[in-house]
């Protein structure tokens, strides 16, 4: 990835990161916040269209990011490029939206939805550009779920809005738990293999390997 790409990701990312600590402290002081989240969110999305533009532009490619004894793998190309555009863009619109449509809850402090918003924005980031079905691939997963579980459960006075959210969350983990291990069978329990890597391995794999996954 050129520097264009980088920086654009980067920038994107930090601006989340920043709505999750800061939006939340002004929860009692609702507009505020959500007028807070929308411009967090917009400036994420201006990062990660030019992130994204640098990639049609034909700067994009892999990074692999080493934390610790694990390889995080992402890819930032044209593909990946086009639906970082749309969550970026949703994510400005559903965030302008909270600001008056949050006031419907006046009886719930904001702060709760404030730091899970961005932080299910930027799992769904990561889950687009990510490159592995294994550890950067849960990373990913579980922050978008696990932040979109407690957004979906943010009525949490009304038991069928909790029972909806609980079912919610036993369907994603189970769905990251089969993706998990299909790919395990592919790469022979190899983690942090890229997806096209993944790929060739399949095309390859002798029928009742294929059959399994």
């Amino acid at each position: 990835m050129n520097a264009t790409v980088t920086n654009g990701m980067i920038a994107g990312t930090a601006a989340l990161l920043l709505s999750a600590i800061v939006s939340p402290l002004f929860g009692a002081r609702r507009r505020l916040a959500g007028w807070l989240n929308f411009l967090f969110a917009l400036a994420a999305g201006i990062a990660f269209a030019a992130a994204a533009a640098g990639a049609f532009a034909g700067g994009g490619g892999s990074a692999v990011l080493r934390i610790g004894g694990a390889s995080l793998h992402l890819l930032v190309d044209p593909l990946s490029s086009l639906f970082l555009l749309l969550v970026s863009f949703m994510g400005i619109v559903a965030a302008f939206y909270s600001i008056g449509y949050m006031e419907h809850y006046a009886k719930y402090r904001l702060s709760g939805y404030y730091l899970h918003y961005p932080l299910f924005l930027l799992g769904m980031i990561a889950i687009v550009t990510v490159d592995d079905l294994s550890i950067g691939f849960t990373i990913a997963w579980q922050l978008m779920t696990i932040s979109s579980f407690f957004l979906i459960r943010f009525d949490r006075d009304d038991p069928s809005i909790v029972r909806s959210a609980n079912k919610y969350l036993v369907l994603m983990e189970a769905a990251w738990l089969l993706i998990v291990i299909g790919a395990a069978l592919v790469s022979r329990g190899a983690l942090g293999e890229p997806i096209h890597r993944l790929a060739s391995e399949l095309a390859s794999a002798a029928p009742h390997r294929r059959g399994a996954v």
